[in-house]
């Protein structure tokens, strides 16, 4: 064998995709079959399963009190500003809103009145109609026009790239690790049938559910 072969490094993994497939296949088999003995014996932990319906017992709630007192406390220090203000300041810092470009032109927004306060209607899920009934700025068509043309899911990428890299070159956040992972603050999964009684309804995507997560950055 060629000496360069010899010293090539290996990874624990199949080599062809067919081979992986099959080993991910023979994986989920078991653990099928491990799962149905623990539902036949009764002894599947926090979920149950009766006539075909999978019942999952809620998570309770194990933050100690202490560290309640101590959120709270925190939250006392900071100052209580309206988010539109918040909003504008960190655009000041970061420039985000020049992520969001006009979808013929590339040209950054005139009006980032209008696109900010329609990336908030997105934000807090209140939708351009009623935020723009709450509020004395940009009308409803303004805010319809900003975000027919300047907000896309890839707009969103950019913004949010640029948010963390922000984040990243503060001093803080140096305390907190190397940034390779960040605490989500949700993640929406459309519901239906028994869910859907328990989601709510959401001016992005619907009808659903949010729940917290621990998010990989990337």
């Amino acid at each position: 064998m060629h000496a360069d072969a010899q010293a090539r490094p290996t990874i624990g993994v199949p080599e062809t995709a067919s081979a992986y497939l099959e080993a991910r296949r023979t994986s989920l088999r078991r653990s099928l079959a491990e799962v149905a003995e623990q539902v036949a014996a009764g002894t599947l932990e926090d979920a149950s399963l009766e006539n075909g319906i999978l019942r999952i017992t809620p998570l309770k709630a194990q933050t100690p009190p202490e560290a309640l007192a101590l959120t709270q406390a925190t939250y006392d220090l900071v100052p209580r500003i309206k988010v539109t203000d918040l909003l504008l300041e960190v655009n000041a810092w970061t420039g985000f809103s020049e992520c969001f470009t006009h979808q013929r032109s590339g040209r950054p927004a005139d009006d980032r009145t209008a696109l900010l306060t329609a990336i908030l209607a997105d934000g807090i899920n209140l939708g351009l109609t009623r935020i723009a009934e709450a509020s004395c700025g940009p009308s409803l068509r303004q805010l319809a026009w900003a975000h027919d043309w300047h907000i896309r899911e890839e707009c969103y990428a950019k913004a949010l790239a640029r948010l963390i890299g922000a984040h990243r070159a503060l001093p803080l956040a140096q305390i907190w690790g190397d940034g390779t992972s960040a605490s989500s603050n949700g993640q929406f999964f459309r519901a239906g049938g028994r869910g859907e009684a328990l989601g709510d309804v959401n001016a992005r995507h619907g009808k659903g559910l949010c729940w917290k997560l621990l998010g990989r950055a990337r």
